[in-house]
């Protein structure tokens, strides 16, 4: 497991293998495991405790602005998020 180094906010969020491997070109132009980050944070969501690559964009396990754990799938192009499965309600 390699640890997201950027801030002490980062440093508790897990970043899982590469699921989508190195070979697929139009990664390239993803935004960076951080970019995304941060875009999710701004739009409202926190604790992000576990952020995946996966071939079609990022998964990330966060804590909505009700207080919901939940999965969330992020556009790896513009950072927004696609999908939104509630794992754990307060």
């Amino acid at each position: 497991r390699t640890l997201f180094p950027y801030t002490t906010l980062f440093r508790s969020t897990k970043v899982k293998r590469d699921k989508a491997g190195d070979t697929d070109t139009h990664q390239a132009t993803w935004l960076t495991l951080h970019q995304a980050q941060v875009k999710v944070e701004a739009s409202g969501y926190s604790q992000l405790v576990e952020i995946e690559r996966e071939r079609d964009g990022y998964e990330m396990e966060a804590t909505d602005a009700q207080g919901q754990r939940v999965k969330i799938d992020v556009d790896p192009f513009s950072g927004d998020v696609i999908n939104t499965k509630i794992l754990r309600s307060f």
